[in-house]
Formats: structure tokens, C-alpha cells, sequence
């Protein structure tokens, strides 16, 4: 795991219990709005301006009206999507989302045939 704070970046090794990065100042918190603003600043960086609509999708999880859990899968799929490029290229997107049609937990009856 990569901590990021500010600009300094730091290795925590976890051994499956608890560790430091899941430390947060909740107490601090009101809204998700003052978390996202946090993390915004002490954790996300750059990522911040994808990062912020996954997490809302993930808090609000079809109780928006107008919106539907299928919307908010749709929206954190494609937020991912646009950090993931950010992160690694659009060609390396590119290659992870046809990895992923080519998974067979994602292929239809009718992509059976194909290859």
C-alpha cells in the first residue's frame, strides 16, 4: 500500500490487520463533503477530481432521486475508468477493459462463440 500525503509518499506494509491508512480524523467530520475535502487534499492529489464522484455514487447508492443503482454502478465504473487513465494510459485502459469482455464472468450467452 502507497500512503500519500501532501507530496510525500510512503510504503505501509499490512500484514491483514489493522493498519495506519484506514486511520482517519472522523471526529472532524461532519458531511462527506468535509471528508472528501480531506482526503482531497491529504490523500487523493490530482485523482481528486474522479475520486470525489466514485465516493458520492458509493454514498448516496440509489437513494438519489432520479437515479438508480444502475446509475451509480455506471458512474463509479466510469470514474474508475478515468483514473485508471490517468493512472496508466489510455492504451493501458484500453487493454484492461477488453481483458475484462474477455473474463468469462462478464461474457454473455451469446459471446459463447466468440473468441
Amino acid at each position: 500500500m502507497t500512503k500519500t500525503l501532501g507530496t510525500a509518499t510512503t510504503q505501509i506494509k499490512s500484514d491483514g490487520g489493522c493498519t495506519s491508512y484506514y486511520d482517519q480524523p472522523y471526529e472532524l467530520w461532519v458531511t462527506t463533503n468535509d471528508q472528501m475535502e480531506y482526503l482531497a487534499e491529504h490523500k487523493w492529489g490530482k485523482y481528486a477530481i474522479h475520486l470525489k464522484d466514485i465516493f458520492k455514487g458509493l454514498c448516496r447508492w440509489g437513494d438519489k432521486s432520479g437515479t438508480t443503482v444502475e446509475y451509480d454502478s455506471r458512474k463509479i465504473i466510469y470514474y474508475g475508468c478515468r483514473v485508471l487513465m490517468m493512472v496508466a494510459g489510455v492504451e493501458a485502459l484500453r487493454v484492461y477493459l477488453q481483458e475484462l469482455l474477455n473474463d468469462g464472468q462478464f461474457r454473455g450467452a451469446s459471446d459463447e462463440g466468440d473468441n
